[in-house]
């Protein structure tokens, strides 16, 4: 009898395992092949079809395309395998080339978004048709695309998301599922790429994918926002900005991603480098309630350390991270201590290798918080209701000096909401741990909020605006653009 039990128990584990397959591919002739979107070339952006029903025709015409097209936006899958690698380089330039038309002809308001635990790029996931939600709401803002100047003709650039998905859940079955954090935070460290020379050594001991392909779609991505902006202002287009996105384990991923962008070295041997020197992709990568310890983050740590920063800076990398974040705070810290307890050689960095990074109190940077009589009001808006600032304030688009962008800065951002740059921390930082109140992320899962739209939308479009200055040709740079021919 206890012997059928345990056959039938791991029979039932088996069977509920989320698939190895990806979600958005067909295997035709032993290569995986992304699908036109069908029967529906293009979906109204209603609710019904952001998070359609099963058997509906939206949900048909989705579930299995790699380029989701709707009448206001798009969004692009781009899938990776638990090795770190893409399930089919044919569905990543589907999408890139999509962006790559897209940006050239009408430009483009690309927006990367990676999931973090217990998701994946299934049509009907909760954080994709958030996503959704999001991307209708950037396309229906009255202002989209940052021109030269701005005038009630101006054209609006096309909304374009781009979902990273991964096996973010390995075994569906509530209570069970709780001890996949170890496998999951592996993979998508793995998928961001190595990060420290224990992981460089894992990679080529084994034989795995050695350079990160997720930094490769980001460097590809940032090489059409440099091309299709190059030529806007002439062409009499907007310009195409990038926002680059990751949750919780989708951080954990774009940190990885990001280490070997910006440094181009591993944790352990990365050091200081000149400002000039430090590599960004987009106007913003962000960070929102990442599960990573405070050890990934020594690198940047250091440059913010040791550097000042001048006024051509732009922001690099942010980190979003909630008062209201428990499994941060409290499981992810369990977790670590476990790990780090049968690791002898973290244990001298104890305290980075078990805190998670937005709990790192020597790395917060910012305190982001509502006024009192704000804070209810900013936390029941309806994302379709919110009206977020254009710029922070006290920037405008009349400003053409860089040096007015100082975004580390401490401002409000519309009414509501308050950055606080805390004291010591250096103007024109590009590396910003922000630590924010419960009435602008509530708990973990919160990063959809109209608290943090308030936030990112004139942060990113002032740093937008900062990055097209030399591009505008106000009067200080055409003297100096005549003064190199």
């Amino acid at each position: 009898m206890a012997r059928h039990v345990v056959i039938l128990a791991a029979a039932l584990l088996v069977t509920a395992c989320s698939p190895l397959t990806p979600r958005r591919l067909t295997l035709v002739n032993g290569q995986w092949t992304p699908r036109p979107q069908a029967p529906i070339s293009e979906l109204q952006d209603t609710d019904e079809n952001l998070n359609p029903k099963r058997s509906s025709d939206a949900a048909k015409s989705i579930a299995a395309t790699t380029w989701e097209h709707y009448d206001s936006f798009d969004v692009g899958i781009i899938e990776f395998t638990e090795w770190g690698g893409l399930w089919g380089d044919t569905q990543r330039t589907r999408v890139v080339e999509e962006v790559r038309r897209i940006a050239q002809e009408q430009g483009s308001t690309v927006v990367v978004y990676a999931h973090g635990w217990h998701h994946s790029a299934r049509w009907n996931d909760t954080n994709l048709v958030s996503f959704r939600h999001v991307l209708r709401f950037l396309a229906r803002q009255p202002q989209v695309g940052m021109h030269c100047t701005l005038s009630a003709s101006a054209r609006h650039s096309r909304v374009v998301g781009i979902y990273i998905g991964w096996r973010g859940e390995s075994l569906p079955l509530p209570g069970a599922n709780l001890a996949t954090i170890f496998s999951r935070k592996r993979v998508a460290q793995a998928i961001g790429g190595p990060s420290t020379n224990w992981e460089a050594m894992k990679v080529r001991r084994h034989l795995l994918v050695r350079q990160s392909q997720l930094a490769n779609v980001l460097r590809q991505l940032e090489t059409i926002r440099d091309e299709a902006n190059r030529n806007a202002n002439v062409d009499g287009r907007p310009f195409t900005s990038l926002t680059i996105t990751g949750h919780s384990l989708g951080g954990a991923m774009l940190l990885s991603a990001m280490q070997q962008i910006v440094f181009n070295k591993t944790i352990d041997d990365a050091t200081p480098i000149d400002s000039n020197d430090l590599h960004r992709v987009g106007d913003a990568v962000i960070l929102l309630n990442p599960a990573v310890e405070a050890s990934r983050y020594k690198t940047f740590r250091a440059q913010v350390s040791s550097k000042d920063f001048d006024e051509k800076q732009r922001p690099i990398l942010l980190v979003l991270s909630s008062d209201g974040d428990t499994p941060n705070k409290i499981a992810l810290k369990i977790a670590r201590v476990l790990v780090t307890a049968f690791t002898p050689r973290r244990w001298r960095d104890w305290r980075d290798s078990t805190t998670a990074l937005g709990f790192s109190l020597g790395d917060i940077s910012h305190r982001l918080a509502v006024q009192q009589a704000d804070g209810k009001e900013l936390l029941d808006t309806p994302l379709e209701n919110l009206k977020p600032a254009f710029f922070p304030d006290g920037i405008s688009l009349a400003d053409k000096k860089r040096a007015r962008f100082n975004l580390a800065a401490t401002r409000k951002f519309g009414r509501p909401l308050n950055l606080n740059n805390l004291s010591g921390m250096k103007d024109f930082n590009p590396f910003m741990v922000i630590r924010t109140d419960k009435a602008i992320i509530r708990n973990h899962n919160d990063i959809f909020s109209s608290g943090v739209m308030s936030f990112l939308i004139p942060l990113v479009t002032a740093s937008e605006r900062k990055g097209v200055l030399p591009i505008c040709y106000p009067e200080e740079y055409a003297q100096q653009a005549i003064a190199t021919k």
